[in-house]
C-alpha cells in the first residue's frame, strides 16, 4: 500500500536491531506507538523496521523518545525520506 505524502508531513524510517527473543514485543509496542503507520518483522541485520509518518519535527522527535522506551531495543537507525 502506497500512500501519497501531504504537504508539510514528515516521513521516515526506523531500522531496529533487537536483543533475542524480543522482537515480537518490540514489534507490538512499536504499532502502539502514535505516528507509527506499520512495524514489521524482517530478516537481515535489522530485526524490525518501522515505518513513520507525523505533521513535524517536534512529533517525530516524540515517536523516537517512545521508541527509545520500547522493550528489547538494542540499536536504532533513522532513515527520513525525501519529499520529492
Amino acid at each position: 500500500m502506497t500512500a501519497l505524502a501531504q504537504e508539510g508531513e514528515v516521513r521516515a524510517h526506523l531500522l531496529i536491531q533487537a536483543h533475542p527473543g524480543t522482537t515480537g514485543a518490540l514489534r507490538a509496542y512499536l504499532q502502539q506507538v502514535p505516528g507509527v503507520v506499520d512495524a514489521a518483522s524482517t530478516t537481515g541485520p535489522f530485526d524490525a523496521v518501522a515505518r513513520i509518518a507525523v505533521l513535524d519535527e517536534r512529533a517525530l522527535q516524540r515517536v523516537l523518545v517512545a521508541t527509545r522506551s520500547a522493550p528489547g531495543l538494542a540499536r536504532l537507525c533513522l532513515c527520513r525520506s525525501s519529499s520529492g
